[in-house]
């Protein structure tokens, strides 16, 4: 799967293997720049005919959350400092 969106309450993704909402998925991921993989459970909310699936995280570590919380603020910092 490839994530296009993430925060910290989930992720959106075009997925090749079709999710049923209600299901609850495994999920491995990269954030940029990092070589640290992010392990979570996650629950399927929504997905569409053409493969995107949203997903809210289920469980996941501490340390995780607080990585992407601070993954999304640098992004928040680049698009101010871009505007």
């Amino acid at each position: 799967a490839r994530l296009f969106n993430i925060s910290e309450g989930g992720v959106a993704m075009r997925s090749p293997v079709k999710c049923t909402v209600g299901e609850d998925i495994g999920m491995e991921f990269e954030l940029p720049h990092s070589k640290e993989p992010i392990n979570a459970t996650a629950v399927v909310c929504w997905s569409d005919e053409e493969g995107r699936v949203g997903a809210r995280f289920l469980d996941m570590p501490s340390t995780a959350r607080e990585r992407i919380q601070s993954y999304i603020a640098s992004q928040l910092g680049e698009y101010a400092r871009v505007s």
